[in-house]
C-alpha cells in the first residue's frame, strides 16, 4: 500500500465527532474476516466517548 500511497489512517475522531452530532452508524463486521475482524471492532467502538 505504501507504493500507491494508501496508508492507513485512524478514522477514530471522525466517527467519535460524527456521534457526538447525533449521527446514526451501522458497523457491519463479517464474522470470518481476519483483517478487520469483529472482536477487533467491538473493542475501538466501545472506547468511543
Amino acid at each position: 500500500f505504501g507504493d500507491t500511497l494508501d496508508t492507513l489512517h485512524t478514522s477514530k475522531c471522525h466517527v467519535s465527532a460524527l456521534l457526538y452530532r447525533g449521527a446514526r452508524v451501522l458497523l457491519y463486521v463479517g464474522s470470518y474476516n481476519w483483517i478487520c475482524n469483529w472482536v477487533g471492532n467491538e473493542r475501538w467502538s466501545k472506547t468511543l466517548e
